[in-house]
C-alpha cells in the first residue's frame, strides 16, 4: 500500500508558485538539454578532428625530417668515402694543399646547405692540429642577424669544447638555449658531422597551426605523450632516428573554433534560462501577488481579524473587483456579528458564572489523597494547614456574587497553595514573587492566576530536578500583565501553538485544555479582544504564560 504524501509536501506541490515554476522548467529544459547535448557532440567532433590534424602535422614534419636525415646521411657518405677534396683534407695537415682542399670542401658544404633541404650546418674538427671548419649560414636560423650570429658562436664553442666521440648517432642537445640535432662521424683523429635546428622544426609546426598556446616538445626516445589537464595532446615518432615529437594545444582554444550557429544556440539556451526568473517576476506582479493578497485576507478573516480589509491597488480589473467583493463580504460579516453581539454578551455572562464555578476533579482528588497521606503519617499540623487552605479556597469561590475580585485575595490563596504543595513536594521547587504594589488592588475574575500555578504543580514536577517558579505582575500605562513561568518539562510545541491560536477543540470534537480555555473565555468576556494569553514553551526548558489585558488605573482600589 502506498503511503499518502506528507502534509508539507502536499502543501508545497499544491502551491501555484511551484506549479508555474515547474511548468516553465518543463517548457525550457528539453531545449536546453538538446542544445547542451548537441554542443557536447560538436566539441567532441572538433577535438577528434583537431587530434587527427595534430597527428598528421607531427607525422608530416617528422617525415620531412626523415627525408632530410636520409639526404644528410647520403651526402656525408659520398663526401666521406668518394670526394677527393674531402679525403685529401683529412690526410693533409696544415700545408697549402690542405688549405685549398678545406676551402673547396667548405664551398661544397655551403652549396649543399643552400641548394637542398638537408642540414642546417656542417662542421669539421681536427683536434690534434687544432683546426676547425664550421659551415653554419645565418640564413638557416630564424631571428635577426645578431641572434643568428650568437647562436652560431655558441654552437661552435660547444663543438670545440665537447667530447664529440660520444655522438656516433643522431642526438638531441640543448646548446645556447636552443635545441639541436647532431650526428658525428669520426676517423683517425678528426670529427665530421651535420647539424639540424630542432627549434626551426618546432617553429614550422607552430606556423602551420591557427591555435594560440600550442606546446611542442622534441625528445629522444619513443615514449608516449603525458596527458596534461586542460590540453589536447598527441605525439609522433621518427622512422629513422629515435626522436619523439609531442604537440599539446589548450582545449579552450579548440572549443573556440565552434561554428557560429552553435555559439548562437548556446547563447539562446542561456537566455532561455535567464528568462525564467524574469517571467516568474512578471507573473508574480500580475497574477501571484494579487492572489496572495486574497489568500492572506481570507486567512486573516478566518483567524478572527474582522477589521482587516484589502487596500485597493492598481491591479487588473478582475482582481480589483475580487478585492472589492471581499471587503463587502467582510463588512457584511461584521454587521451580522454586531447585530448578534448583545445576545452573545448575555449568553457569555451566563456562561462566565458556570466557568468560574468549575472545579477540576483532578485538583480535588489530589487534595483528598494528600489528606489521606497526611493522616496515615499522623502529620496533623499539615492536615490542619490543608483544611484551612481548602476552607479559604471554597470561601473565595462561593462567598460573593461579584464577577471581579481584588487580586490580593487570590494572591494570598496562591501563597497558601504553594505552602501546601511544599508539603506534597518537599524540596522539589522554589518560588519567586515579583508583584508590583498596585497589582493586589486590581480586580480580576477569581482563580485566573491560581489555575496556572495548579497547572505547574500538575505538569512541571516530572523528574528529580528542582523546578523554579516565578510569578510576576505589573500595572503600566493602562495594561495589567501577569507572567507565570517555570523551568520544568515544558509542553508540546503543537499544544502551545493551539493555545496561542485560540484553538481549543480536540480531535474528537470536545474541548481541549479546558482550564486554559475557561481563563481565555473569561478575560475575553471582561476585557475584550485586546486581552491576550500567550504561551512560550520548549521541551526541557520550561513554560512561560503571559496574561495581558487593558485596565483603567483609576479603578484600582475602588469598589
Amino acid at each position: 500500500m502506498n503511503n499518502p504524501p506528507s502534509p508539507r509536501k502536499k502543501t508545497l506541490f499544491d502551491s501555484i508558485n511551484t506549479k508555474i515554476i515547474f511548468m516553465l522548467i518543463l517548457s525550457i529544459l528539453p531545449l536546453n538539454i538538446i542544445v547542451i547535448t548537441s554542443t557536447a557532440a560538436s566539441i567532441d567532433v572538433i577535438k577528434e578532428q583537431t587530434r587527427i590534424f595534430m597527428e598528421n602535422t607531427a607525422n608530416y614534419y617528422l617525415q620531412k625530417l626523415d627525408n632530410r636525415i636520409f639526404s644528410i646521411n647520403y651526402f656525408c657518405y659520398n663526401l666521406y668515402n668518394h670526394d677527393a677534396d674531402f679525403i685529401r683534407m683529412t690526410e693533409l695537415r696544415g700545408d697549402d694543399e690542405y688549405a685549398i682542399s678545406q676551402t673547396i670542401v667548405a664551398q661544397k658544404l655551403r652549396t649543399n646547405i643552400e641548394t637542398s633541404d638537408s642540414a642546417d650546418g656542417y662542421f669539421f674538427e681536427a683536434k690534434e692540429v687544432g683546426d676547425s671548419l664550421f659551415v653554419l649560414p645565418g640564413s638557416r636560423l630564424t631571428g635577426d642577424s645578431n641572434t643568428a650570429r650568437k647562436a652560431r658562436r655558441e654552437l661552435e664553442e660547444w663543438l670545440r669544447s665537447s667530447d664529440l666521440s660520444e655522438l656516433g648517432r643522431w642526438s638531441l642537445k640543448q646548446i645556447g638555449g636552443r635545441q639541436w640535432l647532431l650526428r658525428v662521424y669520426s676517423n683517425d683523429g678528426y670529427f665530421f658531422g651535420a647539424i639540424i635546428s630542432a627549434d626551426e622544426i618546432c617553429g614550422d609546426v607552430t606556423e602551420s597551426f591557427e591555435y594560440t598556446g600550442l606546446k611542442i616538445n622534441a625528445r629522444m626516445g619513443q615514449t608516449g605523450v603525458a596527458e596534461e589537464e586542460g590540453y589536447l595532446s598527441v605525439s609522433g615518432v621518427s622512422d629513422r632516428i629515435d626522436l619523439t615529437l609531442s604537440l599539446s594545444v589548450p582545449e579552450s582554444k579548440v572549443v573556440q573554433t565552434l561554428p557560429r550557429p552553435q555559439w548562437l544556440m548556446i547563447v539562446a539556451a542561456l537566455l532561455y534560462i535567464l528568462l525564467i526568473p524574469m517571467i516568474i517576476l512578471l507573473l508574480n506582479r500580475i497574477l501571484l501577488r494579487p492572489l496572495r493578497i486574497i489568500w492572506r485576507a481570507l486567512m486573516r478573516l478566518k483567524e478572527g481579524d474582522r477589521d482587516y480589509r484589502i487596500s485597493m491597488r492598481h491591479y487588473s480589473k478582475e482582481f480589483r473587483t475580487i478585492h472589492q467583493l471581499f471587503n463587502d463580504m467582510a463588512d457584511s460579516i461584521e454587521n451580522l456579528k454586531i447585530k448578534n453581539y448583545e445576545k452573545e454578551m448575555e449568553r457569555q455572562k451566563m456562561e462566565n458564572r458556570n466557568l468560574q464555578l468549575q472545579i477540576h476533579p483532578h485538583f480535588l482528588l489530589n487534595m483528598f489523597k494528600l489528606v489521606h497521606c497526611f493522616a496515615q503519617l499522623r502529620e496533623y499540623e499539615s492536615i490542619q494547614k490543608l483544611a484551612l487552605y481548602l476552607s479559604n479556597y471554597f470561601r473565595y469561590i462561593f462567598r460573593s456574587e461579584r464577577e471581579l475580585e481584588e487580586f490580593e485575595q487570590e494572591y494570598n490563596l496562591i501563597r497558601e497553595y504553594i505552602e501546601i504543595s511544599a508539603l506534597r513536594y518537599p524540596g522539589r521547587f522554589a518560588v519567586h514573587y515579583n508583584v508590583d504594589a498596585s497589582v493586589p488592588r486590581v480586580k480580576i475574575p477569581p482563580l485566573i492566576i491560581h489555575n496556572f500555578i495548579e497547572n505547574i504543580m500538575k505538569h512541571a514536577m516530572d523528574g528529580d530536578n528542582t523546578v523554579h517558579i516565578q510569578l510576576s505582575a505589573g500595572l503600566k500605562e493602562g495594561w495589567v500583565t501577569f507572567i507565570i513561568s517555570d523551568d520544568g518539562a515544558g509542553m508540546d510545541p503543537e499544544m502551545a501553538a493551539q493555545i496561542n491560536g485560540g484553538a481549543f477543540t480536540s480531535k474528537n470534537g470536545g474541548l481541549a485544555h479546558l482550564g486554559i480555555y475557561n481563563i481565555y473565555q473569561r478575560i475575553k468576556h471582561f476585557y475584550g479582544e485586546k486581552s491576550t494569553i500567550r504561551v512560550e514553551s520548549e521541551h526541557g526548558k520550561g513554560t512561560r504564560f503571559t496574561v495581558r489585558f487593558p485596565y483603567d488605573s483609576r479603578e484600582v482600589g475602588t469598589d
